[in-house]
């Protein structure tokens, strides 16, 4: 299932670049529908994310070298903590992308074609 965290600003002095994975600055989250991942290489999916005006792309490969590379690792620190990844919930691998600084009255749409879909988020 695609997904886009709405990335909100914590703190004075905060840079896009010091955004990290792991929820500390996400004010919301939109996602697809669930959908079954083709039997490619995650590493090779594009994602584009635009704001009607501006156009923003990725791959994979910039989330750890693969979005599977990075749930692998989380599986394995959870196991270590006695804990796991649960059927249903919704695990964020990392941008692929640039983000936003997002801006009221806009509309953020963010597709996948490897999963067939697109999501869209409206910030008021």
């Amino acid at each position: 299932m695609p997904g886009r965290p709405e990335v909100s600003n914590p703190s004075d002095g905060f840079r896009w670049l010091d955004n990290i994975a792991d929820n500390s600055s996400a004010g919301a989250i939109a996602v697809g529908p669930v959908a079954t991942p083709p039997d490619t290489d995650p590493a090779t999916w594009q994602v584009t994310v635009d704001d009607g005006t501006d156009h923003r792309s990725g791959t994979g490969d910039v989330v750890m070298g693969s979005p599977a590379a990075a749930v692998a690792w989380l599986a394995r620190r959870l196991a270590e903590e006695g804990a796991t990844i649960e059927p249903g919930m919704i695990v964020f691998t990392g941008g692929m992308a640039a983000p936003f600084d997002a801006q009221a009255g806009t509309r953020y749409t963010a597709a996948c074609a490897e999963l067939g879909s697109t999501v869209s988020l409206e910030v008021n």
